[in-house]
């Protein structure tokens, strides 16, 4: 038998007809555990004290709760890409920069449309030194989001360091209009400027 691949959020690769019987050993897995659970509470009733029920109850919940997120499964180009640009996060926020990128261009060939990834991945590059590789994504991102006020802050910063003071002077004014309580755009167009005074970019 010849089945199509279609991949779950976590590229997960599988077929429709899987999934299908995935998605019912959930369902029949979840009708059990809630006969089990009414049968355990019915019965401890005076027997078990309350926090030990409410305990029971909040397992049984949190049991749901997953076999909920496990039966919605995703196939989605969209949630292909958000899953990538979540573990992007994740490995951003450890300092794992370039596996970010990583994660990131992965979530961008599945989905170019998502400024934020854009974005995104423009901070890895600015984190690893990379200003050109930023200044291009931020670009791409304003692209698409002209009023993304944070791929305009990136823009500045990649065009600062790139000796272009000028031109991160008018990003970094860009920032200020959307965002005029900005304190780090503020305090970036000032070191831009001051650069500019001395005659440099």
């Amino acid at each position: 038998m010849t089945e199509e691949i279609i991949r779950l959020a976590n590229d997960f690769p599988t077929t429709a007809r899987e999934k299908a019987k995935h998605d019912r050993d959930i369902q029949a897995k979840e009708a059990a555990l809630t006969e089990m659970a009414n049968g355990l509470l019915a019965g401890a009733k005076g027997a078990l004290p309350e926090s030990e029920q409410e305990r029971l109850r909040a397992e049984v919940a949190k049991a749901k709760a997953t076999n909920q997120s496990e039966l919605g499964a995703d196939t989605s180009d969209e949630a292909r890409a958000e899953y990538r640009r979540q573990l992007g996060n994740e490995q951003f926020k450890i300092g794992e920069y370039q596996q970010a990128a990583v994660h990131y261009t992965e979530a961008l060939e599945i989905k170019k449309d998502v400024a934020a990834v854009w974005s995104n991945r423009a901070m890895c590059w600015l984190k690893l030194a990379n200003a050109e590789k930023a200044l291009a994504d931020a670009d791409q991102c304003l692209a698409l989001d002209p009023e993304y006020a944070k791929a305009h802050f990136r823009r500045g910063v990649a065009l600062y360091e790139l000796g272009r003071y000028a031109d991160a002077c008018k990003a970094y004014g860009e920032v200020l209009k959307r965002e005029p309580k900005n304190s780090q755009a503020s305090a970036s167009l000032r070191l831009a400027e001051r650069k500019l005074a001395q005659g440099a970019g």
